[in-house]
């Protein structure tokens, strides 16, 4: 697996939200049904971080505490 710096995945997280807002940023004619596709996707995102937690406490591993938000 590759390893990458805590610099690295904050500066990918970064780039990768910059790319986000940029792209919200861009449509001109704002619907309902584009406002509703954010929203989705961050649902979608929440969908895979359950997953991943789901596997971790399968193969019994520690959650750390850096991504306890609840």
């Amino acid at each position: 697996m590759t390893q990458h710096t805590h610099d690295e995945v904050v500066d990918k997280l970064k780039a990768s939200g910059e790319a986000v807002l940029a792209a919200i940023a861009s449509v001109d004619d704002w619907t309902s049904e584009r406002d509703q596709l954010p929203i989705e996707l961050t649902e979608h995102e929440v969908m895979h971080e359950g997953g991943i937690i789901r596997h971790m406490y399968a193969f019994e591993l520690d959650i750390p505490a850096s991504v306890k938000w609840a």
